[in-house]
């Protein structure tokens, strides 16, 4: 499996969500021969530190990201920075969010990550249903750099409802990129 990487990886820094430590991520994605990892947790980078030391360690190549979660109905993305300026208007994204909502929570929009987006890499994560209205929006703020994570739920609708992203990621021009969406 060397050419397989998984990008939407989260670790306990994703509250009530990411179950395995970034070390363990690390560790098992060596194990099973992945050619890469991506960390992405919510609304934080928080996880990355963590991530970049035990990659460096195994030898695995680490992509670091994070997982952008919006209060205006916007799917979410995980978003990957393509060098350093693009990590610093990723940062400043997080600090506008995290600086708007309570503690402990971030509040962002569609309209901020347009406004940041230059040097994001995108893999919109699509809810169960009602993508297809977003997907091109979502590809143009990105500036054409956007994916479609396409995962199992393992539910008795798995062939409909790939089915129906994959004919909704046709029509905006947004190609399926395969994921697990790994939390432990």
């Amino acid at each position: 499996m060397p050419d397989h990487a998984e990008l939407l990886c989260a670790t306990p820094f994703s509250f009530l969500e990411g179950a395995s430590h970034a070390e363990e991520l690390v560790g098992q994605s060596k194990a099973l021969g992945l050619a890469a990892l991506g960390v992405a947790d919510r609304n934080t980078v928080a996880g990355v530190v963590r991530a970049h030391e035990a990659a460096r360690k195994e030898g695995l190549r680490l992509l670091v990201g994070a997982r952008l979660a919006f209060a205006d109905g916007t799917p979410e993305v995980v978003v990957y920075p393509v060098d350093r300026a693009a990590w610093g208007r990723l940062t400043t994204l997080l600090t506008l969010g995290k600086r708007r909502a309570k503690k402990g929570e971030c509040l962002l929009t569609r309209a901020d990550l347009a406004a940041h987006a230059a040097g994001l890499v995108g893999i919109v994560v699509p809810p169960q249903e009602g993508v297809a209205r977003v997907l091109a929006e979502l590809r143009e703020v990105l500036g054409g750099r956007a994916w479609v994570a396409a995962r199992r739920a393992h539910g008795a609708d798995d062939a409909r409802r790939l089915g129906v992203l994959a004919a909704a990621a046709a029509q905006a021009r947004v190609p399926m990129l395969a994921t697990h969406d790994v939390l432990y």
